[in-house]
This record gives structure tokens, sequence and C-alpha cells, in this order.
């Protein structure tokens, strides 16, 4: 990590330590067979940003869905989250009590003053947390739709292959080397087959072929789509967050802590800048 990052990750560790003690005292869990402080839920990708860990839960919507969340638990500090897994958006829910029946402990209750500070807490750890992972969920976003894209090329191109053989041109081994690039076994499996059987001279086999191709370029420009609105989402989130937390900042300046405020801003003029292309 950088200098910058370091220091975000400490002062972001102090405030999750924080919010993790106020939640685990009023019982303000996560739900969905999650039953650790809802801080946790989202201070899951900080431990997988610091370790260096590469995979799902720093995809670009995992973290468009964390931003999102700490908004909405700003917002509502009381309220109750699904992880994004089970999930699409953040979400109230109410526990229905029936006549007669009580539960079995009822929590304490957090006061106003203690809701207030919840929430001031929950903006801070926002507006580090979506600077932190800017550059993490770009990367995430550029890398997956750029393979995405070269998969439908390559598969466009396959289908150029198809039509040419079927006319009596092509190249059978092009076709099979571009078959060779093709991400699902089972298509894999179905073009080679399709080539060594010579069922390109059969019109209605080179139609069948062609649609499941087809289909897969459906189903990977639908993947690029959802990873591009992710993409979006996590912009517009943080672009919101910065916008209601400057006096926070100011805040933070004021105390010595300048570097922060400088990569927060850093942070957001990049995102206006990916925005306004």
């Amino acid at each position: 990590m950088t200098p910058e990052q370091d220091t975000i990750v400490s002062i972001i560790s102090k405030i999750y330590d924080e919010i993790f003690d106020i939640e685990q005292e009023y019982k303000l869990l996560m739900g969905d067979g999650d039953f650790r402080p809802r801080i946790d839920y989202f201070h899951d990708a900080i431990r997988a940003f610091v370790s260096g860990t590469a995979g799902e839960r720093l995809s670009v919507e995992h973290l468009a869905y964390d931003i999102e969340g700490l908004r909405y638990l700003q917002a509502t500090p009381l309220g109750v989250l699904r992880p994004h897994s089970t999930a699409g958006s953040p979400a109230v829910e109410v526990i229905n009590v029936g006549f007669g029946q009580e539960l079995a402990a009822a929590p304490k209750r957090l006061d106003r003053t203690g809701r207030s500070r919840l929430s001031e807490l929950y903006q801070h750890y926002a507006v580090l947390f979506s600077a932190l992972m800017k550059a993490g969920a770009d990367e995430d976003f550029i890398a997956r739709t750029e393979d995405l894209n070269q998969d439908v090329k390559e598969m466009n191109a396959i289908i150029a292959q198809i039509a040419a053989l079927a006319s009596g041109k092509g190249s059978v081994e092009t076709a099979a080397a571009l078959a060779g690039q093709v991400e699902d076994a089972n298509l894999h499996k179905l073009i080679i087959a399709f080539l060594q059987q010579k069922r390109y001279t059969r019109s209605e086999d080179v139609h069948k072929l062609t649609e499941a191709i087809k289909r897969e370029i459906y189903d990977k420009d639908k993947r690029i789509k959802g990873i591009d609105q992710a993409h979006m989402r996590y912009a517009m989130a943080q672009l919101a967050v910065y916008e209601a937390s400057k006096d926070v900042l100011k805040s933070m300046a004021q105390k010595g802590m300048n570097l922060v405020g400088k990569f927060v801003e850093a942070s957001v003029a990049q995102t206006r800048q990916d925005r306004s292309r």
C-alpha cells in the first residue's frame, strides 16, 4: 500500500472499532445468517484490500453495494441490511410478532444521541471507504469488461468462419484456433465436434451452432452491461457521499489530516473525470 492508503486504512480501522462496539452492544447485526455487527460485513472489503486478496469480495458489484449500504446506514442507523449475495439493494426489514407472542429478549434501544453518533461514524467511514476502494473498483471494471469484449469479438469471428465454411470458403484450422479461446467448455466441445464432423456442410447444423454462439454472446453482453451499471452506481454513490461529507473533510484538515482530504479529493476528481467521458 502507499503511505496515503496506509493512513486511510488506519483511520478507517479506528472508526470500525467504534461502530463495532456500538452495534455489538445494541445487537445491530447483518442478518440473513450473518450474525456479526453490520460494519464487519463492510470491513471484509478492507481486510481483503490490506491482504491483497483478489476475488469477488472486491468486485465492482460488491463495492457498489457497499457504498450504497453505507449511505443507507448513515441515513437510517437502525436499518437492516442483507449481504450483497442475497439482495440487490439495501432494505429495511420489519419483524412481525403475532398476537400473544413475545420476542425472547428485547434488545437495548439506541437513543437519539447514539443514533446521531452512529450516523456520523458511518458518514466518516463511507467517504474514506469510497475513496480507498475506487482504484480497485475501476481496475475490476476495466479488466472484466475488456476480457468479456474480447470474448465477444472472438465469438463473432467464429460465427464469420462458420458462415465462410458453409459457403465453401473459410478455414477449419482458423475456426478451431478461435474455438480454443471459448470460455464455456460445453460450447467449445460443440464447436470442435462440429468442425471435426464437417457439419458445416449442413445448413441446419450451421444454424443451430450459430444460434448457440449468439446466446453465449448475449449472455456476455448482459454481463458487460451489469458490470458497467455497477461501476456507474459506485461512481454516483461516491460523489453523493463526498458532497455530504465536505464538512467532515474540512474538520480532518483542521486536525492536521490534510493528506486524507487530498486523497479523497483526488479520488473524487478522477471519478468526475471518468463520468464526463
